[in-house]
Parts: C-alpha cells; structure tokens; sequence
C-alpha cells in the first residue's frame, strides 16, 4: 500500500537514472553522472480503522511514529488565532491542508510550537493526497533550518471523516541519512560558441518516472537530437528539487540546481551559457504558461500560451541568481497539485506537453543575443518602476547604464544576476504573503505598494535579507520602527564587511523612517 515517488539518494532514484543515462547515450555525444550529496529520506505511512489499513502520507522530514488516535481526542483549527487561545499540548490537531506552501508552513510552525502530538492536514477531496515539504522557519532564504519537531500526516477526505468518527491508529515510519543523489549531465555538439542549458528534475516526492518533467526531456531530446541547431546543448536532468537539501536551507528548493551551478560557475562553464529553457511540473492538463526572463516574451507573445515573469519557486529562478535569462513551461494545475497523487487526462495532457515541446524547439532555433535583448529588458524594468520615487529610478537607472555599457548578453546577464542574487522581504499575517520575484523586484511599484501595507498592517513576522544575512522581526505595531532599526544597526552598520547588498533593504529603511517624524529625528545620527 506504498505510494510510489522517486526520493533523491534512494534506490528507485538510481534505476531511474541508470535507465536514462542508457536513453541519452544513444542520442548525445558525452553524458555523465554527477554525484551529489543529499539528505535521503524514506518513509512509510498507515491508517489503520477497524482492522483496515489505508495509505496516508508522512510529509518530507517528519519523524516516525505509532499513535492511537480516539475521535474525542481529535480538535478540529479552523484559524490559527483558536491556535494563540487553546491549549493543544499532547493533543492531535486536525487542519485543512493550506493551498499555499507558506500559508503550509506557516500553520504548521504555529501548531508545532505548542507541543501537539500529531498535526493531521486534511485535503478536503476524497482521494487526494499531498505532501509538500514542511520546515521548522517560516523563511525563504539560504539561512539554515532544521525539520518540524510535531510529525505532519496528510489525510483525504473520506479518510479523515472516519477517523473522526471511529478513530484508528496511525503508523509511520521515517528514516533520514546522508546519501548521494545523482544529476545526469549530457552535452550535444552543433559548433556553436554559445550553449543552451535544457533541463528538468526526475525526483518526485510523489509520482511515477513516466509523469516527471524528465521523462518528457527524453521526449524533447529524441526529438531533435538529429536536428541542425544553432547553439550547443547542455542537456540536465537534476535531482533534489525539494526534498534533499544537506544545508536544510530556508530556501530548500533546487538543492541539485545550486550545487551543480556551483561548481560549474566556479569552472568557468557557465561564461557561454545563454539561457535556460526548463520543463517544469507539466503532469496535469491546462492551460500552458511560460514563466521567464523578459528576453523570450517577443518569441512567445503571438504563440497562444501564457506569459509571466520568474516565479522563484520554479526551475528558472537558481539559473536567474547567476545571471542567465531562463524559462520554465508549467500549467498552473500542474503547480497546484504537485507532490499529490491526483489523477489527470493523459491526453490532454499530453496535448500540453507537445505544445511545450514544440515551443522549445522554437525558441532553440530563433534566439539569437542581439541589441533587442537590451531593449526588452530596458522597458520591462521601465514598465515595472511606473511613477515610483526618485532613488529607487536613480538605482534602476545605475543598473540599466550598466547593462548598455556591456557587450550583448553580457550586459543582460549582469543586469540580471543584479536583480536575483537578492532574497526578497514578506510579511506573514495568518494565511497572507507579500513576496515579488519580477525583474528587477526590489524595485518594482508593486513591491512598494505592498510595502506600504506591511507598515501599516503587519501582526506577524517581517523577514528581510538575502543569501549572505537576513533579519527576522516580530513586528509589534508601536515598537515595530525603533526595533527595524536597532537590527538594521546591528547587521548592517556594526558589520560594515558584511553588509546586506539588498535594494530591499535600502527601501524599506528610508521608508520607515520617513514614515514618523519623530523616529526620523532620533535615528539621522544613529
């Protein structure tokens, strides 16, 4: 009664690549397998209701247990504010599974600091389970974390409605160990002084091989390994896009992708890299999106599929940090229901994948770096900013005349490591999140609206910062001002060799302290 996924380190994980290696040989001119060090986690979850086993899932990184459970001992949280009030100590909580992987974590941290036994998320659909990753920070930075101390059990609908009313006993098992997680690296020839990274990621917390973005990357490369292009390909199939991570980063995702990108930069491989086309979650039907660098909306914007800028919590953003104007093709189904067992229409979907396919294969052979690259992105960030403040334009236009004093992509991959290698700012209220991941989002209009409304409405938690260091604050109404200010002190000021290099940061400091006279006036010496 197992449910069937593909685990960075585990043993399916190496047939799968050894499977894929053998594909890849035939069709490219050198692959290898590169090693990678990663946490391995396996696990194993029952619901046992009279006598009757049932799968549930253990989400990624929650610890083992066996736990009879009666039905009066259940409480049902329908917010967290019951959470501040109750006393839910050696109780088992029961929770609607949040839509939104922060408003996930969010909840479970809030529940778990109260010492429950067991928290139990229920899907609210009769069949579908998930299992998104949990950890015990509400952050999305390179700052370290460790996993959730309470155990975390998703439940369908149908089975949650028996357990509450029977009762039953769950057991789970988890195990977590340093393994190695193996990323498949092939490269196809064509003459060209410029490369194109194609890749996908082959684990799946959930999932069988045939219905992962790798499977479909085979697809892609049998089709046109044959075809006159006009670069070279780097064609990788990664691993750890979730679950993996040995730094248990904040930021947990794309474990593989930072690793490797590493070490390629550090070789100086990545110089003539141009851009990335990436396959990402494209295993349920709808309607196909592109989520990308500015450079490739003039290649897409007559092609009938859905244009948006980079999403930091897809393939494209690790490759946008190091400066490469990338793209990841998606459905929003696919983003909605990934890490579930969910069923989908193989043929509509399939539809969608040979729509993405074809798209690809468009772009590979019409994208070309010219002055126009240059343009683009000039009136994206314009389009952005809109009538924004003075220094904010000030800094955007530092960086655009950085980006025309350079030689094309050279300066479109300098403007754009400038506007990534920063890890954004979000305020949580219960179930609410400000995070922008646009070109250039420090500086964006919508960024500063949203900014606005932190000031003056944040209950919760304010997170700024980027790779290097970041702060967390309880944002108190009344103490909120001074209490930025005393830690933008302390980080900033008093660490002069180790300052947030955070546009962010800047706008958020100016504001508040504009935003009261007297806080103004304290702090101009300090």
């Amino acid at each position: 009664m197992s449910i069937d996924g593909i685990l960075p380190g585990s043993l399916k994980e190496a047939q799968i690549v050894k499977y894929m290696k053998n594909v890849l040989e035939d069709l490219l001119d050198q692959v290898y397998v590169v090693k990678i060090p990663v946490y391995e986690w396996s696990w194993n979850c029952l619901l046992e209701i009279n006598g009757t086993e049932k799968p549930c899932i253990l989400l990624p990184y929650s610890t083992e247990l066996e736990l009879i459970i009666k039905p009066r001992e259940v409480l049902v949280v329908e917010n967290t504010n019951f959470v501040d009030k109750a006393n839910i100590e050696d109780k088992v909580i029961l929770v609607k599974y949040p839509k939104d992987p922060i408003e996930l974590r969010f909840i479970t941290n809030v529940i778990s600091k109260k010492n429950p036994k067991l928290i139990l998320l229920n899907t609210n659909m009769p069949g579908l389970l998930k299992a998104d990753v949990v950890l015990s920070s509400l952050g999305y930075t390179y700052a370290p974390t460790c996993p959730l101390k309470t155990p975390v059990v998703s439940l369908d609908e149908t089975l949650t409605k028996e357990l509450i009313t029977r009762g039953g006993v769950v057991k789970a098992a988890s195990t977590i160990r340093v393994n190695y997680g193996n990323i498949i690296v092939g490269y196809l020839n064509r003459g060209s002084e410029y490369s194109v990274h194609v890749i996908a990621h082959h684990d799946t917390i959930i999932g069988d091989f045939r219905y992962s973005p790798s499977y479909y990357l085979l697809k892609f490369i049998e089709r046109i390994s044959n075809k006159d292009l006009p670069v070279n390909l780097t064609i990788i199939s990664y691993t750890a896009r979730e679950i993996g991570d040995v730094e248990f980063t904040e930021y947990h995702y794309y474990w593989g992708e930072r690793y490797l990108l590493r070490i390629m930069e550090n070789k100086g491989e990545l110089e003539r890299t141009l851009y990335t086309i990436a396959i990402g979650p494209i295993n349920i039907s709808g309607e196909l999106k592109a989520v990308s660098h500015p450079v490739f909306h003039r290649y897409l914007h007559d092609k009938n599929v859905v244009i948006e800028d980079n999403a930091f919590l897809l393939e494209s953003h690790t490759y946008m940090e190091h400066g490469i104007p990338s793209i990841t093709f998606t459905t929003e189904t696919s983003l909605r229901y990934r890490n579930s067992n969910i069923s989908f229409n193989a043929e509509e979907t399939h539809e969608t994948i040979k729509r993405a396919i074809d798209l690809m294969e468009t772009l590979l052979n019409n994208i070309k770096p010219n002055d126009m690259w240059i343009k683009d992105v000039h009136e994206h960030v314009i389009n952005k900013l809109g009538e924004t403040e003075l220094d904010v334009r000030v800094e955007a236009t530092r960086l655009i005349d950085l980006m025309h004093q350079l030689p094309v992509p050279e300066g479109v991959k300098a403007f754009t490591r400038s506007a990534y290698r920063t890890f954004y700012y979000y305020c949580l209220q219960p179930l609410e999140l400000y995070a922008e991941s646009a070109l250039l989002p420090s500086l964006s209009k919508v960024n500063l609206k949203s900014l606005s409304k932190i000031i003056s409405v944040c209950r919760s938690y304010l997170v700024i910062g980027n790779e290097n260091e970041y702060l967390v604050l309880d944002a108190l109404p009344r103490e909120f001002i001074d209490q930025y200010m005393n830690l933008f002190l302390k980080y900033n000021v008093k660490k002069l060799r180790s300052i947030i290099n955070n546009e962010i940061i800047k706008t958020t400091r100016n504001k508040l302290v504009r935003c009261c006279k007297d806080v103004e006036e304290s702090n101009r010496d300090r």
